[in-house]
């Protein structure tokens, strides 16, 4: 191995352990100090896969383990916009939580370069509030999230509310509206995932209350969803979906157990 490989290699390894050790300032000091330093920090950024976004701050995974998180102090410094810049040939799993409209223009050259470069975004997931896919896709289509992410296998939705199981809680209402949403979206859409999952992570079940007594299971609005025991981790109810590019597409309706 040549002086100038290993010296690269030394300085991307550098670079790697500031940032599972949660040092962003020492990173962006590190990456600053010289040509090549810069050049490790570019080499580092462009091989991370996973991303969530969040309004002040993203995280990432490096090499499919350990995420590290990098904290946007101001959204109008430089370094914090060529940061995310460095980030995008690589990422196969993309994560949305964020609201701000700061953030929507802050992320956008991030998500246009990942867009443009035809990357291989697999999954994509957003974190909302019950009720929200409907607004969710005023400004951006789900019709236009499958075109800029053309390889996308899985879209999930994570309802980040407690929710209330009940016919007779608000909350149910809100259900049936995103998912109405969901199926309208995957049947209208031609470039559909294979795969579109509404999972509600913090469900409360009455005491006394079976999942089987719970509208999922009872309710008619439901009676196309097959409920798959054979998924151990969540109540998992599944319905396949032909989309208008005549492509079948599996909606599924994930339900957290309780622990």
């Amino acid at each position: 191995m040549s002086l100038p490989s290993l010296n690269n290699d030394i300085l991307t390894d550098i670079i790697k352990q500031l940032l599972k050790n949660g040092n962003q300032d020492s990173v962006i000091q590190f990456g600053l100090s010289g040509k090549e330093p810069l050049k490790a920090l570019i080499k580092v950024f462009a091989l991370i896969k996973h991303v969530v976004l969040y309004d002040d701050y993203y995280t990432f995974g490096l090499d499919g383990n350990k995420c590290c998180e990098l904290y946007i102090y101001d959204k109008n410094e430089p370094y914090f916009r060529s940061l995310m810049l460095f980030i995008g040939d690589s990422v196969t799993n993309l994560h949305m939580d964020f609201s701000k409209e700061s953030s929507v223009e802050f992320y956008h050259p991030f998500l246009g370069k990942i867009s443009e470069i035809k990357t291989l975004v697999k999954e994509l997931h957003f974190n909302i509030d019950v009720g929200d896919v409907n607004d969710l896709f005023q400004g951006v289509s789900f019709a236009e999230y499958m075109t800029a992410f053309s390889s996308l296998e899985h879209i999930k939705f994570n309802v980040t509310t407690n929710i209330i199981l009940s016919f007779t809680h608000r909350y149910y209402s809100h259900i049936t509206d995103d998912i109405y949403n969901l199926e309208n979206a995957v049947k209208y859409s031609v470039n559909a995932p294979s795969k579109v999952t509404y999972f509600i992570q913090y469900p409360v079940i009455y005491h006394n209350t079976d999942f089987s007594d719970t509208p999922f299971m009872t309710d008619s609005l439901f009676k196309e969803y097959e409920y798959d025991d054979n998924v151990h981790n969540v109540y998992c109810l599944r319905q396949t979906l032909e989309s208008a590019g005549m492509k079948p597409v599996d909606l599924e309706i994930h339900v957290a157990k309780s622990t």
